[in-house]
Parts: structure tokens; sequence; C-alpha cells
């Protein structure tokens, strides 16, 4: 007997019972954990499939990254050969204004040194000449050397005083055909 008076054996249904119940307890709490383990798999398996797609979608981004920088990069270095380019434009540009210029200088001063030849020449000589330095028609003397055609100046043809040419042109019996 227990100090409640009771026999053993007369407990022993109850004791049952709590057993029976706690062993129902303790089963519908591993049915629970069961099912919160297979939930909290689930949940991991979830995760991984969420970092390896983060991982795969941060491999991206920074493949796109090295891209854009490159690309930067590039971009950069476009500008640069750009505004090389230019300021060796400018360069070449201005050189060619200048270049422009001596050469009108140059013209000028030629086109003077002519004016004053030809003038020189028609105080000398007397002859017409045109102020762009053109000969006049009787200064032109065409000659037919086997059937070709060369056409010259008088003064050319008295260039050298001891030629064949110099002789029958300063002479005056020679009279070119001014049609042929």
């Amino acid at each position: 007997m227990n100090n409640t008076g009771e026999s053993p054996g007369q407990r022993l249904p109850e004791v049952r019972e709590a057993v029976h119940s706690a062993v129902d307890a303790l089963s519908g709490m591993w049915h629970d954990i069961e099912a919160n383990w297979e939930a909290v798999k689930k949940k991991e398996e979830h995760l991984y499939s969420v970092v390896q797609e983060n991982r795969c979608l941060l491999a991206e981004r920074e493949s796109v990254l090295s891209r854009a920088l490159s690309l930067q990069s590039r971009e950069q270095c476009l500008q640069e050969r750009q505004a090389e380019f230019e300021d060796r434009a400018q360069k070449k540009e201005s050189e060619l204004n200048q270049r422009e210029h001596e050469l009108e200088e140059r013209m000028t001063k030629r086109e003077a040194e002519l004016n004053h030849l030809v003038q020189k020449h028609q105080a000398e000589f007397g002859k017409a000449v045109s102020p762009a330095g053109e000969l006049s028609t009787s200064d032109v003397v065409v000659l037919n050397v086997g059937g070709t055609r060369f056409e010259t100046t008088k003064h050319t043809l008295m260039a050298e005083p001891n030629s064949f040419f110099h002789g029958m042109v300063s002479s005056g019996v020679w009279q070119p055909d001014p049609d042929t």
C-alpha cells in the first residue's frame, strides 16, 4: 500500500491510461516533429535553390559590370582619341590657313614681278604682251616637223644667238604663215 491507502493494482488502470495518454501525446508530438522536419527540409531546399539562383544572378551582374567598365574604358579612350584628333585637326587647319596666306602673298608678289617683267619686255622689245603674260598671236610660231605640229615663240627660237632658228628669225627673211 502506498500513502493514499490504495494498492498498486488499483491504480494500474489509471497509470495505463496516463501512459497511453502520454504515448498518444508523444506520438502526436512525434508526428508534428516529422511534419515540421519535412517543412524545414522543403524550406531548406527552397533556400538552397534561391541561394543558387542568387549566386548565378551575382555572377551575371559581375559579368555585366565588367562589360560596362570595359565599355566605359573604351568610351573614355575614344573620347581622348577624339580630343587628340580635334586638336590635330585644328592645328592642321591653322597651318593650312597660314600656308594659304603665305601662298597668296607669294602669288601677289609674283604677279607684281610678272607685271614688272612685262613692262620691262615692252620697253625693251616694244611688243604687246598682255598683263597676264600672254603673248600676242604674232609671237607664236607653229612648226610642222615630219607631220607633227609644235608651237613655240619667236623668243624661244631666238634664245640661242648662234642657232639656225635665231639666224632665220632675226634675218627677217623667214615670214611664217600665221594661219597654220
